[in-house]
């Protein structure tokens, strides 16, 4: 952030603001505040420009979609979300993630909101999980539609296949490092401080 600015955060005079983590099944996301929005596409391209080949928004994009569902939406309420005009929308992700549009979708404030922001040429012009530029948009937020609970990563990837004999979790522990290139195996560090490695052929500790 630029120092000075509106959004300068290194003025705290000595002040500590904490940031909570999730160390928990699911990770933080089973502690966030369900707001479900991707990067934007400058942001993801980024990580290329410096130097990490393949990081960009067109490769990466496509994982978005399989993450997650995107809500069936009608018309009327597309209106007052502000989402009627969108050219592109993410109808291809059908994946385990629950998403929904939260909260009482009739209240005025979603459609004066939504044409405020049009009106100055802020208003985002399609799908942000397809094309996200900058702009304003209706988020959707991660909180299945049906059972109004909290959609995340433990209970969309984890609870459907808990019982298979194969799965094991693994507990108060800390992950050391990952071995990307071979992808054979993972090492976790426990509190007594000796590691053991997971590989696909069975299990060694180190």
């Amino acid at each position: 952030m630029a120092s000075g600015g509106q959004y300068d955060f290194t003025a705290l005079n000595g002040r500590t603001i904490s940031i909570n983590q999730g160390k928990a099944l699911g990770g933080s996301s089973a502690i966030n505040a369900f707001v479900f929005v991707p990067p934007s596409k400058d942001l993801i391209n980024a990580w290329e420009s410096l130097g990490n080949e393949g990081w960009n928004w067109e490769i990466l994009q496509k994982y978005f979609t399989k993450a997650y569902t995107s809500p069936p939406v009608d018309q009327s309420n597309r209106t007052l979300l502000g989402i009627d005009k969108w050219a592109t929308t993410n109808n291809a992700a059908k994946s385990p993630i629950q998403t929904s549009f939260s909260g009482d979708v009739t209240h005025p404030i979603r459609q004066a909101w939504a044409k405020t922001f049009t009106a100055m040429g802020y208003h985002m012009k399609g799908d942000p999980f397809i094309d996200p530029t900058v702009g304003s948009f209706s988020c959707l937020a991660s909180i299945h539609p049906e059972t109004k609970e909290r959609s995340f990563s433990a209970s969309a990837y984890y609870q459907p296949v808990k019982g298979r004999e194969n799965l094991h979790g693994i507990w108060s522990v800390e992950l050391a490092y990952y071995r990307f290139k071979h992808y054979s195996d993972y090492w976790y560090r426990k509190p007594s401080g000796y590691r053991i490695c997971i590989c696909r052929t069975g299990s060694r500790s180190g």
